[in-house]
């Protein structure tokens, strides 16, 4: 990375894990994690040749919206390009413009984001990976923020991005968010309890401890009841969390249908037993 006046000499590379790598993006972020950040990508168009753009990721979503070739204009200078099978390379130029919204200010420090991944096209960029356990496709985040116009800034950055073997960024602490759980992990903990946890004993309640304290009610209701209804609610509940947790993870529903599916006959399940206790 170089600092020509108020634009930035920039060159990305990484190495194509699967034929399905399409781009390498660099984002210009307020803090670690993706969301309203601008974002500049190189990427391959049906022809095989590198193209770089500009782009955005909303707020709140997991997603590039593309500038679109009007503020592309005047803001970037492809130097240098080159695909092969096993690698995308470009080094480009990047001026700043006060009044085009999708161009970062070089004076402004930034945390700079690091990810590559497939496309449909050169404006339609598809979902990087998300799994931190797999550093060579994870993506990389810069742990302090980044001045692009200090020779030192940069340095400092090119040094933690070095590359290792597999030709991947390296995955920083920040990146990995910590030894904590993620928000897949909990999608995968709160469907683990719902299904396997509380509908199975719902459902064993229900065939196998009808005649289980056969004169104890409560409001009425025998005591293998509540734990079939109690149990059904609360994995509901807990269905709906987890899937609330893995769409803003990763920005849409990326699972089977069949998991779809299933989430949607629970809630109609619920619907109806309300309907036939009223």
């Amino acid at each position: 990375m170089e600092n020509v006046g108020e634009s930035v000499e920039i060159e990305l590379f990484t190495k194509k894990s699967s034929p399905e790598t399409k781009y390498i993006a660099v984002g210009f972020s307020e803090d670690v994690s993706m969301g309203d950040d601008y974002v500049t990508y190189c990427v391959l168009n049906p022809a095989g040749q590198v193209e770089v753009h500009l782009g955005k990721n909303p707020p709140g979503q997991k997603s590039n919206q593309a500038a679109g070739e009007a503020n592309e204009v005047g803001v970037l200078e492809m130097l240098e390009s080159k695909a092969t099978e096993d690698g995308i390379f470009c080094r480009f130029r990047q001026h700043y413009i006060a009044s085009n919204n999708f161009s970062p200010n070089p004076k402004h420090p930034y945390h700079l984001l690091l990810a590559k991944g497939p496309a449909e096209n050169p404006q339609k960029l598809d979902i990087h990976d998300l799994d931190p356990t797999n550093p060579t496709e994870f993506p990389f985040a810069s742990a302090e923020p980044v001045l692009l116009l200090n020779p030192e800034d940069a340095a400092k950055f090119r040094d933690s991005a070095s590359k290792n073997t597999s030709g991947s960024p390296k995955v920083t602490g920040a990146a990995r968010g910590g030894n904590g759980l993620n928000f897949v992990d909990l999608h995968g903990i709160l469907m683990l309890i719902s299904w396997l946890g509380m509908t199975t004993v719902a459902i064993y309640s229900a065939r196998y401890m009808r005649d289980s304290w056969p004169h104890t009610t409560v409001m009425g209701l025998k005591i293998w009841f509540h734990i079939h209804r109690t149990l059904n609610f609360l994995a509901v509940i807990l269905m709906v969390a987890s899937i609330v947790f893995i769409v803003w993870n990763k920005g849409t529903w990326t699972g089977p249908c069949i998991g779809l599916i299933a989430f949607l006959l629970a809630q109609v399940a619920i619907y109806l037993a309300i309907s036939t206790f009223k």
